[in-house]
């Protein structure tokens, strides 16, 4: 018993002291691990650019200091919850034994070692940068293109602003005595003791992907008015293959063979005949061994004459680069995905993934965070992170609102309505399910205060006042997506309306509120209502009412996929998290993206003094309120 009791206070003392950490990481709005942020772009980085443990978002020095008990990647305030280390397509890898660099999108960089794990650099590279490529000879000597200067590590770390070029270097490769790279104009230089030099210069466009083989260096464009890709040898910028097979993302080669992976995947021989193989390939490579290994979205292989054999069922993500060691393969793509193949297979490196399915709404439910996915899972935020507390198989959730302390209503895809009680660490449902409508795709869910629920979908709004069983359909208005609501006063819309309904009355019926095209959500402000929506050129904006302003983003972007109205402003959802200030200086031109996220998202929710966000491929994002 006595060894009982220490260990309850050894657990209790590590909680409380998870929670310290916590509330100092939220409070600096640093979330970082540990360990200087040194560095910046065109300048070294060393080994202590980044904490060592992953965390690093842009200062801080405060030692110890994490969001949770695991590494986690921050930028600009923002850390990922889920998946971990982080979900930022990824384009690039290289390894070295059990050692690996990943680079990726919005200046992703990072690096894993085996006695260290996981750090990030990504807070010393713009956010405007894409990676491209990663090539070396050993962690010692690694070269990485993307951006219009070389970057290198070497025995003291990264290293940037080396041979400055006039524009991005969009691939690299290299030799036994040379390192090569290619830029945006077909160009192919160098890299000497004087900078950056011309080797070869064509007028077949981009360079997409380079590789040496049969004793010669090729090359993938893509011409600026043609959407096709071509295959170059560079001996004088010969086109030797048009790319017939469709849209061509990599070539890989070594000194008896050439592969290219796209649409459909090519065999090369030296007297550069191709050969279709396995179609579908989003990335190859071969290594010294001599085995060539290629991708599909999920499945990597061995690759033997036009088949991959020794499939392996990975994901749903896609793979988008690859690198083959003398022992170890690296395997990188979509929503962070790092898998690792040595003689006992394939593992994903991910250290928590709850959902490779879109997450699709988040809520608080009493002092918990709730989450449902597109997997039916329900995800419950606790203190070692996000776990699956209840789903049921083949039934997607696309929402969740709290119906109390400890109660939640989920949406299913399928026009269902469940409700989940919590008891103790676990969720369980609580009859009776209700149905409503035909089986077409269901939306939102939004609760009054009075209780009454309202449900959108395909076949337009349905409520269901406390107390009643069944839902009544407000007819009239077809594929209704956002729904919001002041006291009984409910807007939704979808299509092209805006529709409201007063709630309050017997017979609540509909009244068009407004238009906007391909409208997805809606918001409750305190003199209005806010609605997102495309203009003419397919631009999302947000308009306020009631004097009509309308504000657009700055870049072409997916439809916004949720608003919150938090503290100090309305949260966006769309490729990335944007916050508009609430107030008569709106300006009418806004940059919505403070993260570095590509991802969609579905779901937004204030809680505890954060903003917490969902979204595409399993993401869970949480940042500060404005």
């Amino acid at each position: 018993m006595r060894w009982l009791g220490a260990c309850v206070v050894v657990l209790a003392s590590a909680c409380l002291d998870f929670e310290r950490r916590v509330n100092d990481c939220f409070d600096g709005g640093r979330c970082v691990s540990g360990g200087a942020d040194g560095g910046s772009d065109g300048g070294a980085t060393g080994d202590g650019g980044a904490p060592a443990d992953g965390g690093g978002d842009g200062g801080g020095t405060d030692a110890g200091v994490e969001p949770l008990l695991y590494p986690g990647f921050c930028a600009e305030g923002w850390c990922w919850e889920a998946p971990l280390p982080h979900g930022t397509r990824l384009t690039a890898v290289y390894g070295d034994g059990d050692d690996v660099i990943v680079a990726g999108d919005n200046g992703m960089l990072a690096e894993r070692s085996v006695a260290g794990g996981w750090r990030s650099l990504q807070s010393a590279v713009p956010a405007e940068t894409q990676w491209r490529g990663l090539w070396g000879r050993s962690s010692r000597e690694v070269y990485l293109a993307g951006a219009s200067q070389v970057w290198l590590r070497a025995d003291g770390g990264w290293t940037s602003g080396i041979a400055p070029h006039s524009e991005a270097l969009t691939a690299v490769t290299g030799t036994a005595s040379e390192v090569l790279f290619g830029d945006g104009s077909g160009r192919v230089l160098r890299l000497g003791s004087g900078g950056l030099e011309l080797v070869a210069a064509t007028d077949a466009g981009e360079i997409l992907s380079m590789t040496p083989a049969y004793g010669a260096l090729f090359a993938l464009t893509r011409p600026a008015d043609w959407p096709a890709t071509a295959l170059v040898k560079l001996d004088g910028g010969r086109v030797d293959f048009d790319g017939d097979g469709g849209e061509l993302s990599s070539v890989f080669g070594w000194d008896t063979g050439l592969w290219l992976a796209g649409q459909q995947g090519f065999s090369v021989s030296s007297s550069l005949v191709a050969t279709p193989i396995a179609g579908g390939l989003t990335a190859g490579s071969v290594g010294p061994t001599g085995v060539v290994r290629a991708a599909n979205p999920m499945i990597v292989g061995t690759l033997v004459g036009q088949s991959i054999m020794n499939e392996q069922l990975l994901g749903s993500s896609r793979v988008e680069a690859m690198h083959e060691g003398p022992s170890t393969t690296w395997a990188v793509g979509e929503a962070g995905l790092v898998l690792q193949r040595r003689d006992g297979g394939w593992r994903d490196l991910a250290t928590d993934r709850p959902s490779v399915r879109a997450v699709r709404a988040i809520t608080a439910v009493g002092d918990s965070l709730v989450a449902v996915s597109e997997a039916g899972q329900l995800l419950v935020r606790g203190t070692l992170g996000w776990r699956e507390r209840w789903g049921i198989s083949q039934r997607p959730f696309v929402d969740v609102v709290a119906a109390d302390d400890s109660r939640a209503y989920v949406l299913t895809e399928d026009q269902s309505v469940i409700t989940v009680r919590r008891s103790g660490m676990s969720w369980q449902e609580e009859p009776p399910r209700a149905q409503f409508g035909q089986g077409t795709a269901a939306h939102r869910l939004w609760l009054t205060p009075a209780g009454t629920l309202v449900a959108t979908s395909d076949e337009g709004l349905f409520f269901r006042r406390r107390g009643d069983l069944a839902f009544t359909h407000i007819t009239g208005t077809a594929r209704l997506w956002g729904v919001a609501g002041r006291r009984e006063l409910v807007r939704a819309c979808g299509g092209t309306e805006v529709v409201e309904v007063d709630l309050s009355q017997p017979s609540p019926m509909k009244t068009i509120a407004g238009t906007a095209r391909d409208c997805r959500a809606v918001v409750a402000l305190a003199d209005g209502w806010a609605n997102s929506g495309q203009d003419q050129d397919g631009v999302p904006f947000v308009v306020r009412t009631p004097d009509g302003a309308t504000f657009h983003f700055r870049s072409e972007r997916t439809a916004i996929g949720d608003m919150e109205l938090v503290p100090g402003g309305l949260a966006v959802g769309i490729n990335g998290v944007g916050l508009v200030p609430i107030d008569a200086g709106l300006p009418r031109d806004l940059d919505p993206l403070p993260t570095r996220v590509s991802q969609v998202i579905f779901g937004l929710v204030a809680w505890r003094g954060r903003l917490f966000a969902v979204g595409e491929q399993g993401l869970i994002l949480q940042g500060p309120l404005p």
